[in-house]
């Protein structure tokens, strides 16, 4: 077994991904007080929540996961952070892209 790693690098990732996952819940509730017709009736506020809260939420603490079922240590700092990166950019892009009618960046999100 490997001697034990510090992690509360770790922990601060995570804590971060949650923290941008909870800004995606706030902005999916305020969202609901724009016109239906600017936020695309429900797709919007639906799509900040799963796809940017969830989804952001799921890529913070996944690796605890996987490293627990593997009993390895988890990946690296800079690559979970670019991890929870990649997805939370990824969801702003497709959500402003389609609420801006902007093809391009949406699909560069997806």
């Amino acid at each position: 077994m490997p001697p034990p790693t510090g992690r509360s690098l770790d922990r601060r990732l995570t804590v971060a991904g949650i923290g941008v996952a909870a800004l995606y819940l706030a902005a999916a509730a305020c969202s609901l007080v724009l016109p239906v017709s600017e936020r695309r009736g429900l797709w919007l506020p639906l799509h900040l929540a799963f796809l940017g809260g969830g989804g952001t939420a799921i890529s913070a603490v996944l690796p605890f996961f996987a490293a627990s079922l593997s009993a390895v240590p988890p990946p690296s700092p800079v690559l979970r952070a670019v991890g929870i990166i990649a997805v939370g950019a990824g969801a702003a892009a497709v959500t402003g892209g389609v609420a801006a009618s902007s093809v391009g960046i949406a699909l560069a999100g997806a």
